[in-house]
């Protein structure tokens, strides 16, 4: 098994508790070869997050993912995860999701996928998505 992992190049900042379509973020999973149809496990989401609001923290963050822009082809549907807040920075947090499964696309030679996240109170940015797989 080859593992390889995706990273966002750019996060989404002001998340709140309802989704915006707008502040979705674009993982290319860099699945190759470019001409082949993603088939992969993926093992581990990883959401980097900062600017957790002091007010009504959040604790939680709710994402999925699509592979269309419009969120429409979903490949994971709403999963929640706790935030565990960084040990010297409380504005800081990261939220893990552990899977195991072996996903596909139904857009043939896509490998990106869009993440779409809201929060369980307040509002944070999410700095990076780490999306980690592995195919045979």
């Amino acid at each position: 098994m080859r593992m390889n992992f995706g990273r966002s190049t750019a996060g989404a900042s002001g998340i709140s508790s309802s989704y915006n379509n707008s502040k979705k973020i674009r993982v290319d999973l860099g699945f190759s070869p470019r001409t082949s149809v993603f088939l992969a496990k993926i093992s581990l989401i990883q959401i980097l997050c900062s600017n957790l609001s002091a007010e009504s923290t959040p604790t939680k963050i709710t994402v999925s993912f699509s592979e269309d822009p419009d969120g429409d082809h979903m490949m994971l549907t709403e999963t929640v995860t706790t935030l565990q807040t960084g040990r010297t920075t409380a504005t800081r947090a990261t939220g893990l999701i552990r899977m195991d499964v072996i996903a596909t696309m139904s857009q043939d030679y896509t490998d990106n996928v869009y993440i779409f996240a809201k929060s369980d109170q307040g509002t944070l940015d999410i700095d990076t998505v780490t999306i980690t797989w592995e195919a045979p």
